[in-house]
């Protein structure tokens, strides 16, 4: 169940901004950061949400699943290295 879900832009005291994808899994509030403001457009931060909200409705952790991707990826030999 989606409850509460929302993408926002993060403003710190010291004026660093920052897109969020903020949600609700499991009775428990997550935010998954979604790059800075300076890296992250507002149209690519909604798509960055909107694959997020696709994972959630599903019942997948998209922080956790996001995790999971960039573990995969640095699991690279060092033959695959040297062949790319």
């Amino acid at each position: 169940m989606l409850i509460g879900t929302a993408s926002i832009l993060n403003i710190t005291k010291r004026g660093n901004k920052s897109w969020i994808y903020r949600y609700q899994l499991n009775g428990k509030r997550r935010e998954m950061g979604l790059g800075s403001l300076k890296d992250v457009s507002l149209p690519e931060a909604r798509e960055l949400a909107a694959g997020a909200r696709k994972l959630h409705k599903r019942g997948v952790d998209p922080k956790d699943q996001r995790d999971v991707e960039r573990i995969q990826s640095q699991n690279e030999t060092f033959r695959d290295c040297a062949e790319a």
